[in-house]
């Protein structure tokens, strides 16, 4: 999510650089057990947990707010294939040091990078980018994973982008390309953090 503020100049991205936060493998009710665990010991404790696309528990109890994804998961706003065309571009200027070397390597990538989509991505997904195949898909283990494996092998080149590196892809979405559901979630994420009351504050 900080990579998404960081993109939309968002005021949550102050929030986000240190955030008080405990992961729960995307399991809500292992994150209300540890969140009310807590809040025996201060009763004004509040908090919002993002989960990905799963069936909605009974809405929780006091102070604990809840957003599930609409997409699969948060993987699926950054995957477009323009977004990652535009990342592999960047990153491929980045790596090359002559202008002449660095125009042939970039046409090349592309192509390459172009053909793995093209294999990957059901072709009424291509004609639609908002055909459902880019909200159900898996878009870490069954598109990027596939993807970047296809990629940097027909380049012959070690794999450089893991699932702990997909949030870099975030940089390089589209403006026109982000779903208004990510400024709201980060728009919840300012809310909750200017409703908290820290240890010792009078407020």
């Amino acid at each position: 999510m900080h990579a998404f503020a960081e993109r939309l100049k968002h005021p949550a991205v102050e929030f986000l650089a240190r955030p008080f936060t405990h992961y729960v493998a995307n399991q809500p009710a292992k994150a209300r057990q540890h969140f009310y665990g807590i809040r025996e010991a201060k009763r004004d404790l509040i908090a919002f947990a993002l989960f990905d696309r799963l069936d909605p528990m009974d809405p929780p109890g006091p102070g604990f707010t809840e957003h599930y994804w609409r997409k699969r998961e948060i993987e699926n706003y950054l995957c477009q294939p323009r977004d990652i065309l535009a990342f592999v571009e960047a990153n491929t200027r980045q790596q090359m040091l002559g202008p002449l070397f660095e125009g042939q390597e970039v046409a090349n990538r592309l192509e390459v990078m172009r053909k793995c989509i093209d294999d990957l991505v059901p072709p009424a997904a291509l004609r639609n980018l908002s055909d459902r195949w880019w909200d159900d898909i898996k878009a870490t283990d069954d598109f990027l994973d596939r993807l970047f494996g296809d990629f940097f092998a027909q380049l012959k080149l070690p794999n450089l982008m893991g699932k702990t590196n997909y949030h870099v892809l975030a940089s390089h979405v589209a403006k026109e390309d982000l779903d208004p559901e990510i400024s709201s979630v980060l728009d919840e994420i300012v809310k909750t953090q200017k409703a908290a009351k820290p240890v010792g504050s009078t407020g």
